[in-house]
């Protein structure tokens, strides 16, 4: 015969479970609970929570769609606005490219726009180092350097972009730009895997349907992600007329690195003073 105190907690489980099945706003605050347990005792052994200056460095690409993307942004009152992007990763042939991205936006004059989804890549084991700069394309045009982890970086710019024109709407032509920009980081890093509040988390998790598949997903896809506020002062030199723009904005500066899958992602939001941009 069973013992009474092994029969009792196998009732009051299987009764749970029935009262989960019928009622589902009790299943959705069971699951909050069980996952903001779950959240926390990640974060005590997230991968993350390495050295910074390890944190700061040029990451392994160690499978398919692995990615390592270093991005900056910057916005002042007058509307300047700008964001440069590069990102390393691993290809579905498993070679090792370059992605860079140059955006910026000045008033009444025009936007620059420069993308590039295989950049010539030079590698070297020397660049995972800190202190190194990483660079992209043919003569390396686009290049950022960290001087100072979570402090300073430099980044450069040399090349040719499309220009957008307010009076036809379009991006008529090419024209060649120089960017320098120092990043000076205003506040200290806010790393997603550890200092988010892991309630909104749960309560979103809680909203799927749990199986050993979507947990095994969720591992699979995961990034590391962190960020600052930064100023980013230097300038713009527009080549073709000989014009310099003295730039000084503030705006974000982050990292990230992981399996990052564009098909998998269904929406990416970008929110600051002055407007929100959705892709």
């Amino acid at each position: 015969m069973f013992n009474i105190l092994t029969i009792i907690p196998i009732t009051l489980f299987l009764l749970l479970l029935i009262l989960l099945k019928r009622n589902k706003e009790l299943k959705q605050k069971v699951k909050t609970k069980i996952g903001v347990f779950l959240i926390k005792y990640a974060k005590k052994s997230n991968i993350s929570c390495q050295p910074i200056c390890s944190l700061e460095s040029r990451q392994l690409l160690k499978e398919i769609n692995s990615n390592d993307s270093f991005f900056f942004s910057g916005f002042s009152s007058d509307k300047t606005n700008l964001f440069i992007r590069l990102g390393f990763k691993k290809n579905k042939f498993g070679k090792d490219i370059a992605e860079g991205w140059v955006f910026i936006h000045i008033p009444k004059q025009g936007t620059y726009l420069f993308r590039e989804q295989e950049m010539k890549l030079k590698f070297s084991k020397e660049q995972m180092n800190l202190n190194k700069t990483f660079s992209a394309g043919e003569s390396n045009k686009l290049k950022i350097k960290c001087l100072s982890p979570l402090q300073n970086w430099i980044i450069k710019f040399d090349g040719e972009c499309l220009f957008y024109s307010p009076s036809s709407h379009s991006f008529e032509k090419k024209e060649n730009i120089s960017i320098k920009l120092n990043c000076n980081c205003l506040t200290q890093l806010f790393n997603f895997d550890t200092d988010l509040h892991p309630l909104p988390l749960a309560i979103s998790l809680a909203q799927q349907d749990w199986s050993i598949s979507y947990f095994a997903e969720l591992k699979k896809h995961h990034q590391s992600h962190y960020e600052q506020w930064s100023n980013l002062k230097g300038q713009l030199q527009i080549n073709q007329n000989n014009q310099t723009i003295e730039l000084n904005l503030i705006g974000m500066r982050d990292h990230s690195f992981g399996i990052r899958d564009w098909n998998y992602i269904t929406r990416w939001v970008n929110k600051n003073k002055t407007k929100t941009i959705t892709f």
